[in-house]
């Protein structure tokens, strides 16, 4: 699964893995140290915009 920024309560997380069940362990890209076990309905997939 390639490296995707997402947005959870306002603040931009690195997705680490993604469950079959749908729920995705995230990381904040302020604090590598704080790891949130969320579902993926919580998240904003964040896009590049098109070259």
């Amino acid at each position: 699964m390639p490296t995707n920024n997402v947005l959870y309560n306002g603040r931009l997380f690195t997705v680490i893995f993604q469950y079959d069940n749908g729920f995705c362990e995230i990381r904040d890209t302020a604090n590598k140290f704080k790891v949130a076990l969320v579902h993926s309905s919580q998240l904003t997939t964040l896009t590049a915009p098109p070259n």
